[in-house]
């Protein structure tokens, strides 16, 4: 027999599922705290610049892994674990680039997160086929960018191009935080299967 509190909780993951922005914002409201609380634990030694990021990645990494959410144990769980685990891949990230610095790391678009990164050596040049191959892809990606809809290009060059934080995001387009963190999780999505398909 479940609680009102697990009946409430299934109601709001099942909203979050079927596209509900609310549901996605009362979600993060409720859970934004917690989150914050584990990312700013001493032991992860962030600068006070990198909190924010890896809380909105946390924030990113919910959206993504929630359908795998099976209520075996409470949500709270859930996202505890999501939650060490981005920052734990956080650190693996600033290791790695301090050990290897001659390499530039790409993380792939919205790729399975135990996927090893992308490394281009940044010494010696690329011979013809990786460059004919560089330019196809950057070709690929300028299409399937082309493809979006102007919320999404917004959302994509606020982000990606301006490097803006998601704070100055919500000010600039008028919109909650944690719905501009939804919104975009889909438009790379859409960025990604068109991707994956284009280049088959």
């Amino acid at each position: 027999m479940l609680s009102t509190g697990e009946k409430e909780e299934r109601a709001l993951v099942e909203k979050c599922l079927c596209g509900d922005n609310s549901a996605w914002d009362r979600l993060m409201e409720l859970h934004r705290p917690k989150i914050a609380g584990v990312v700013r634990w001493t032991k992860w030694k962030f600068e006070r610049h990198e909190v924010e990021d890896v809380i909105q990645e946390t924030l990113l990494q919910i959206v993504r892994s929630l359908k795998e959410f099976k209520f075996q144990s409470a949500l709270a769980t859930f996202v505890h674990k999501i939650t060490v685990n981005t920052c734990i891949e956080q650190i693996k990230r600033k290791t790695a680039a301090k050990r290897d610095a001659r390499c530039v790391s790409l993380d792939a678009l919205d790729g399975d997160p135990d996927d090893p990164p992308v490394r281009i050596p940044a010494g010696p040049a690329p011979n013809q086929e990786e460059m004919l191959l560089a330019e196809e892809n950057i070709g690929l990606l300028k299409r399937c960018l082309a493809s979006l809809d102007q919320r999404c290009k917004d959302l994509v060059r606020l982000r990606f191009f301006e490097d803006l934080p998601f704070h100055e995001m919500a000010g600039r387009l008028n919109a909650k935080q944690n719905t501009l963190i939804v919104q975009l999780k889909r438009c790379l999505l859409r960025i990604l299967r068109q991707f994956q398909t284009e280049g088959l």
